[in-house]
């Protein structure tokens, strides 16, 4: 279990909450902690996820990402 100090009203620790535990999960799931191919680890590969169960992004992701954002 991960633990920060935050605050909402100043928005401190915010963004590194979210980004840590993402990189937490992602490694877990790199590690074979968790088994994607079931439905009792409680994570859920989305529509454009790849089979193998990696996060990280192909160039051709980053670029619609980018592009869609803000």
């Amino acid at each position: 279990m991960l633990f920060f100090e935050t605050s909402a009203k100043t928005s401190y620790n915010i963004e590194e909450v979210f980004a840590t535990s993402a990189k937490e999960i992602s490694k877990k799931i790199e590690n074979g902690f968790y088994d994607l191919t079931t439905d009792t680890c409680g994570i859920k590969q989305g529509m454009n996820s790849n089979t193998s169960g990696s996060l990280k992004l192909d160039e051709k992701d980053k670029k619609n990402r980018k592009k869609n954002c803000c």
